[in-house]
């Protein structure tokens, strides 16, 4: 058995027979997390599989007053970020149209409802709390941040429907050989759209946010002008529509605001409230 790093906190555990790996273990981090661990399961047990895109299968689901964990297939492939050092363009482009298909296709079967005013706006709040309390942002662009948010026009209809919910590279596995895309690390996101992943998506392809993550030395330039590559497909194929592009920048900016509850340093708060920042300008 051999213990792996996961971005969540919880615990991941390689199981091996044989000296061959039979299976992953995801562990929770603690009895609190239970729940979201157990919900993420379920959506993995209930994802749809497509030939380029799939996730591993779950082998085993305990939760109970002994036991906090799931048991998922091995699926061997490279990270995103070591795929886009040593991938073609042509390869580079066909995992990004698989993609953009996937989050296509949940379009596709998703249906456009009034906004969940209720639901954001108490999320907002509960959100802005926390950062207020841990003094991560000052009083001032909280200000500004909650009028960005909870002010202007909500009439729109909003695109509701299944979505990963944390669609970053950290969450793909790829394999080059067969173009294919395992997807880990699911996540309920209260109000489901597929707004939501793209979101999580342009967190790496504007943002870079796995990149900064990562451990590993690469050639961060290479990576950054690849993943600008997609973020400018990205755009092009979503952003026509005014209906995704009139929600997403509150989406975002909310994103990195639930991500700056998480932060442990002063270098991090900082580059996630640059972040932020942006994601306020692109409105």
């Amino acid at each position: 058995m051999f213990k792996l790093k996961g971005h969540s906190g919880c615990k991941l555990e390689l199981h091996e027979s044989k000296g061959v790996p039979a299976f992953v273990r995801k562990l929770s981090k603690d009895r609190s997390y239970d729940k979201r661990l157990y919900a993420q399961a379920l959506k993995q047990i209930s994802f749809e599989q497509s030939q380029t895109i799939f996730s591993p299968k779950i082998l085993d689901l305990k939760f109970d007053d002994l036991n906090h964990y799931f048991d998922m297939e091995y699926i061997g492939g490279d990270d995103f970020v070591t795929f886009t050092c040593g991938c073609r363009r042509a390869s580079l482009n066909a995992i990004s149209e698989a993609i953009f298909s996937f989050i296509d296709n949940n379009i596709k079967n998703s249906n456009w409802i009034e906004f969940p005013l209720g639901e954001y706006t108490k999320k907002v709040n509960d959100t802005l709390y926390l950062v207020r309390k841990e003094k991560k942002l000052s009083d001032s662009l909280c200000d500004n941040i909650k009028r960005f948010l909870l002010e202007g026009d909500f009439s729109q209809p909003f695109l509701s429907g299944y979505c990963h919910g944390d669609l970053t590279f950290s969450n793909m596995i790829v394999s080059e050989y067969d173009l294919r895309i395992a997807l880990i690390d699911f996540l309920d996101q209260g109000f489901e759209s597929p707004i939501h992943d793209i979101v999580k998506l342009r967190q790496d392809t504007r943002y870079y946010w796995t990149l900064n993550l990562y451990s590993s030395t690469v050639d961060s330039t290479k990576v950054k002008i690849a993943w600008a590559h997609i973020d400018s497909m990205l755009h092009d194929r979503f952003f026509e529509n005014q209906s995704i592009a009139h929600y997403y920048s509150r989406m975002q900016v909310l994103n990195f605001l639930r991500i700056l509850k998480y932060t442990q340093d002063e270098k991090m708060n900082t580059f996630v409230k640059d972040c932020l920042i942006d994601a306020m300008g692109e409105a």
